[in-house]
């Protein structure tokens, strides 16, 4: 918000450019989820494989039992960074995507409320896993999709996070680790 040189401050970063091929602009919202298939596919093999190798096991253990993984010899400060870094790289590929889709990136395009609702997937997916996640989230939408068509989420719009909330409790409370978790 701050830094108006580099992210137009408050009033964010106008006429970011749709994704083109060559000079073929892709505004088609098909072309889109081709764009994003393309993002996601790497993202999500990279995930696949790190998550099998010792790296991955380095950060289960570390997630599991932090002080005894140091025990072993872990150095979690540097595995953290590790897991920080890779966030960082899959959140910075859909920032792209985010900003080249919808054409334009300001302070309020990430509220309190998206916050939420990535967590809340993360929790009801599994938050060990790289499908359950996924999973929650095309069902979420689904969902999402079909609230907004009654009556009772059209008078009161708050209600689609009220029962976002009501899932998240009944997946702690039924199945801990997350519906796949």
């Amino acid at each position: 918000i701050n830094w108006t040189g580099l992210t137009g401050g408050p009033a964010g970063i106008p006429a970011i450019p749709p994704f083109a091929l060559g000079r073929t602009q892709l505004f088609n919202p098909l072309y889109v989820y081709y764009v994003a298939l393309v993002i996601a596919t790497p993202c999500f093999i990279f995930a696949w494989r790190v998550s099998r190798s010792h790296l991955g096991r380095m950060w289960r253990t570390i997630r599991e039992d932090e002080l005894v993984a140091e025990s072993m010899g872990v150095r979690s400060s540097r595995y953290k960074m590790y897991a920080y870094m890779a966030g960082g790289g899959i959140a910075g590929a859909t920032g792209v995507l985010f900003a080249h889709s919808q054409g334009f990136v300001d302070p309020q395009s990430f509220t309190v409320d998206v916050n939420f609702l990535i967590l809340s997937l993360v929790i009801i997916g599994g938050s060990a896993t790289i499908v359950g996640p996924i999973i929650a989230a095309i069902a979420w939408v689904a969902l999402n999709q079909w609230l907004s068509t009654t009556q009772l989420v059209q008078a009161h719009p708050e209600m689609g996070t009220f029962i976002l909330s009501a899932l998240v409790l009944a997946v702690l409370i039924i199945r801990p680790r997350g519906l796949l978790g």
